[in-house]
């Protein structure tokens, strides 16, 4: 039997299931000041999603012992912080632009580079900046039978994550994953190659436990349905005060815009104009009402507002935030999103959601198969299909939808939240009960 020791938390497929894993490594570390934590980032390009005003990002970094990140040259490097790992990723510019010319060179020569294989991997060594030597460390070495993982049991389909948790060796590894969705089968799925090694997997939802048994070869005893953790009112009081330190927000009666990236196949950059375009006019020309913008992590700037805004209107009729959508929803009169997990969040803090996003036509959401509502529009997600946010697709819509919040808001509310409730458990104590999991000698009793 092993008490823990340390929590690795995997920051893997992207910085998004920190936000997930915070409330419950907090308690932890709560519980037991000795226990070291240590958040792993398999994948460079995480480092990028990284900004330092974020306020998750600073709870991180308040937390975490250390920072783990691939360097260029194929091995790791150490950091105090997520900060300072984005920080110092830009002193290996050396070493990255060395490793594109050869990139390009192999490519003509039909060779793939890889970096980790030596003798390339010791010449990129030699390429690390100073001040980074002496920070090198190993995935192995974090290992051992006091270590705990927390991370998603999605991630086996990501080589990059494989490869960490193969390092790892037989630590134990706790679920949660890492949005805020029912999870449904895919054909990328991939199950857990150590099964035993899959001490809990928290469900948000009772219907989700054939996906985990099934698809993800969790034992099915080990399948606990824990709801939203990071729900817990105190939790989100918490996130609240530690964004209000840090972001202003605007003054209350704006519209949330929940926004993110264009490009994907439910929402192509010129559908992502047509949607904004859209909601400038119908919430700020003909209600007087202003937006303010919630960029996605991963968005950066896509030109869509460019396109889609009146020139000049950013900071008159709308504006972007760094605030934490908690925070945020307390002056918000209504939310739109374009597919997000966050709806779950807003709707379980009583304010509104339109769910703005159009995929007719567009394969592989439009065809013969696919689910559709009372309207016969296609129901792309699973909140639109639980009834948990106001469908919308056009101008008709936002109108519609903004006018029954105007009249009804609270009716529209209760409504939504019930539709949120069939979907999602609610589960109070699920971050008490995580932590005590976490916290248990291994193998549990």
């Amino acid at each position: 039997m092993t008490p823990p020791r340390r929590l690795v938390v995997l920051a893997s497929p992207g910085l998004g299931i920190l936000d997930n894993w915070l409330p419950v490594v907090a308690a932890a570390r709560e519980r037991r000041p000795d226990l070291e934590v240590v958040v792993v980032l398999p994948e460079r390009t995480t480092l990028l999603d990284v900004d330092p005003d974020d306020t998750v990002v600073r709870m991180v970094d308040g937390l975490a012992d250390r920072v783990v990140v691939p360097a260029v040259d194929g091995g790791w490097v150490a950091h105090p912080s997520l900060a300072a790992a984005r920080r110092a990723a830009a002193d290996e510019r050396g070493a990255v632009a060395a490793l594109r010319v050869l990139a390009a060179v192999g490519r003509r020569l039909g060779r793939p580079v890889d970096p980790t294989r030596p003798p390339l991997a010791a010449a990129l060594r030699r390429l690390r900046p100073a001040a980074l030597r002496g920070s090198a460390t190993g995935i192995a070495a974090l290992g051992g039978p006091g270590t705990r993982v927390c991370y998603d049991v999605y991630v086996h389909r990501k080589p990059a994550a494989r490869r960490v948790l193969a390092a790892l060796g037989d630590a134990p590894r706790w679920s949660l994953h890492h949005g805020i969705d029912l999870v449904a089968p895919s054909p990328k799925d991939v199950a857990s190659p150590e099964p035993h090694l899959e001490a809990r997997a928290s469900l948000y939802a009772a219907s989700e436990r054939d996906v985990y048994v099934e698809r993800y070869g969790v034992p099915a005893e080990r399948t606990h349905v824990d709801g939203v953790p990071r729900s817990d009112p105190d939790w989100v009081a918490r996130v609240v005060a530690a964004s209000a330190a840090l972001h202003p927000t605007p003054a209350p009666g704006y519209v949330l815009v929940v926004s993110r990236p264009a490009g994907s196949s439910y929402l192509p950059w010129d559908r992502k104009v047509r949607a904004l375009r859209d909601l400038h006019r119908v919430a700020c020309d003909e209600r007087g009402l202003r937006l303010v913008v919630k960029p996605h992590p991963k968005e950066g700037e896509d030109g869509a507002a460019a396109a889609a805004l009146p020139p000049g209107s950013e900071g008159v009729t709308w504006e972007r935030s760094g605030a934490h959508p908690f925070h945020l929803a307390a002056g918000a009169v209504a939310a739109v999103a374009f597919h997000s997990g966050l709806v779950v969040d807003l709707v379980d803090l009583g304010v509104p959601v339109i769910e703005l996003i159009d995929v007719r036509g567009l394969a592989p959401h439009d065809g013969p198969d696919t689910v559709r509502d009372a309207r016969g529009r296609p129901a792309f997600s699973a909140f639109r299909r639980a009834g948990m946010v106001l469908p919308a697709e056009e101008a008709a819509d936002l109108r519609e939808h903004l006018d029954r919040i105007a009249v009804d808001r609270a009716g529209t509310v209760t409504t939504l939240r019930a539709a949120r409730d069939a979907a999602f458990a609610r589960a109070p104590g699920a971050i008490d009960r995580l932590a005590d999991d976490l916290l248990a000698p291994w193998p549990a009793p």
